[in-house]
């Protein structure tokens, strides 16, 4: 029995990943996206010292039940002071 090239007409080493290989992808890419929150938002920088999550000890998906959760309502508020400060007028519309 011959194996069928499965890379064929693909545009994406990703798009023909096994198990394993795409577990592993998406675990570096949660990562890469948990590192760029924490150093581009102080919002999430905030949320995860005062759970005394460390991005860089996540390690295996299992990890992400220390991810600090963000329920909507701390989004909207925190958004709402955030706009309120940089544009004074933004509640009086």
């Amino acid at each position: 029995m011959t194996r069928k090239d499965r890379t064929e007409g693909i545009y994406s080493r990703r798009e023909v990943l096994d198990e394993s290989e795409r577990r592993q992808y998406n675990l570096i890419q949660l990562k890469e996206l948990l590192s760029y929150a924490y150093r581009y938002s102080e919002d999430v920088k905030k949320r995860f010292d005062r759970a005394q999550f460390n991005v860089e000890k996540f390690k295996n998906i299992s990890d992400i039940k220390h991810i600090p959760i963000l329920k909507k309502k701390d989004f909207h508020i925190s958004t709402i002071i955030r706009l309120s400060e940089k544009y004074p007028n933004y509640l009086k519309m």
